[in-house]
């Protein structure tokens, strides 16, 4: 299980990165994205955070 986590974790990760780097200019997307995800970054490892 938490194996599986982290791997969940780990692809919540990638696709945040790559919604970022797609909306690099929209601050709010970027908000409204933390604020979705703000509590699975708070437990993704320093390395993968965005």
């Amino acid at each position: 299980m938490n194996i599986n986590k982290k791997e969940n974790i780990l692809v919540v990760s990638e696709l945040l990165l790559s919604i970022k780097l797609e909306n690099k200019n929209n601050k709010i997307n970027e908000k409204i994205i933390f604020i979705m995800f703000k509590g699975l970054i708070i437990h993704t490892p320093p390395h993968l955070r965005i």
